[in-house]
């Protein structure tokens, strides 16, 4: 099963390269990436966060989204690197 953490109805994907591969073939749609400062000011842009909102999922590339996470939700987050993932889906 996948572990996916969902942050203001955005289903983000917590595994490395292969699993988000394997999720994307499987189900289709479309991967977002998603940028750390606009997650910010989510609430006043809402055709970005329903761009994330409707995507397959989101991947986790933020270390300041990963801070959040572990310090205040507990949340150990597996580093996905924007780069290799469009390196190797291209």
């Amino acid at each position: 099963m996948v572990e996916e953490i969902i942050f203001n109805k955005i289903r983000f994907i917590n595994g490395n390269y292969k699993v988000v591969k394997n999720e994307f073939l499987k189900k289709g749609g479309y991967i977002v990436f998603h940028a750390a400062p606009a997650l910010i000011k989510i609430y006043q842009n809402k055709f970005y966060h329903d761009a994330l909102e409707k995507s397959l999922f989101a991947i986790l590339d933020s270390g300041y989204f990963f801070l959040i996470l572990k310090f205040f939700k507990g949340i150990k987050v597996k580093k996905v690197f924007r780069v290799r993932v469009c390196k190797k889906f291209s």
